[in-house]
């Protein structure tokens, strides 16, 4: 097994250095590719020799970012690639585990790998085909290869998804390992007093990201009509919910949901061009 590791980076905070240090040291090579218009990632802060670092200054998004991950791994030999966010990293010995419990499993049509990543996590064993976030996943590269790129039409926001229901069409499998854990962010929290005043804690998107979540959801219903159970519109509807109760920018979330349905009638996608 030659592992790569690929961690994308927009606009990161020091963080970074501590994160990548939970996995670096299991890795064979280290790709970072950041996404900052202005970047400032410093990789001597790392002390190691095993990273790659793009940068060219332009959002090129998740899926670009992640195919070219591939390709690098393709050209190199590396049989498999772990994909990370720049708020993800492991705690204690997880990756290590992680590994071996891969180098373990003997099936050969397993397509990508998962670990949990917070306290929600209610699997209570390895569970076959479950839908897989793409931070802590480890990718099979040769059945990569055979089921394609990842869709730069998603840019951000399901493109995991797609990768994990493509696998499945081609009767290929993903894992989710329970016992592995990693620490993850999915977007600010803020303290907030519901509308039966009680004190919670909320997960609050963008307007910008409440977009690509809306016009990368419909995308996918259209491209995978056998596969809405795994879409889980209901969890949109829910970050929509908060945006717009607990969010600073309603008036800008509520026209970034008619222009995501906007775009997706028309067939843009990719980047959101903001006007």
């Amino acid at each position: 097994m030659r592992l790569a590791a690929s961690v994308i980076l927009y606009k990161h905070d020091d963080t970074i250095y501590r994160n990548i240090s939970s996995y670096i040291q299991v890795v064979d090579k280290m790709l970072v590719f950041d996404n900052s218009e202005n970047p400032n990632f410093d990789q001597n802060l790392i002390h190691s020799d095993k990273i790659v670092y793009y940068s060219d200054r332009n959002n090129q998004g998740i899926a670009h970012r992640l195919n070219q991950a591939i390709l690098y791994c393709i050209n190199n030999n590396y049989s498999h690639l772990l994909t990370m966010d720049q708020d993800s990293s492991f705690t204690d010995n997880a990756i290590a585990n992680y590994i071996q419990l891969i180098k373990d499993n003997n099936d050969i049509n397993i397509g990508m790998y998962g670990v949990c990543y917070d306290e929600t996590c209610k699997v209570e064993h390895a569970a076959i085909n479950e839908i897989l976030i793409t931070s802590g996943s480890i990718i099979n590269i040769s059945l990569a290869e055979k089921i394609g790129n990842f869709d730069e039409n998603i840019f951000i926001d399901g493109v995991d998804t797609d990768f994990c229901i493509r696998l499945f069409q081609n009767e290929y499998k993903t894992i989710l390992y329970h016992k592995i854990k990693i620490k993850h962010s999915l977007g600010e929290t803020k303290k907030v007093i519901t509308p039966y005043l009680k004190k919670s804690k909320r997960a609050v998107h963008s307007s910008t990201r409440i977009y690509y979540l809306i016009r990368n959801n419909l995308y996918l219903r259209v491209k995978h009509p056998n596969h809405h159970h795994c879409l889980k519109w209901g969890n949109i509807l829910n970050e929509i919910k908060n945006a717009l109760l607990y969010g600073d920018e309603r008036a800008i979330t509520i026209r970034a949901i008619f222009a995501a349905r906007k775009d997706f009638k028309n067939k843009c996608f990719g980047k959101l061009i903001q006007s």
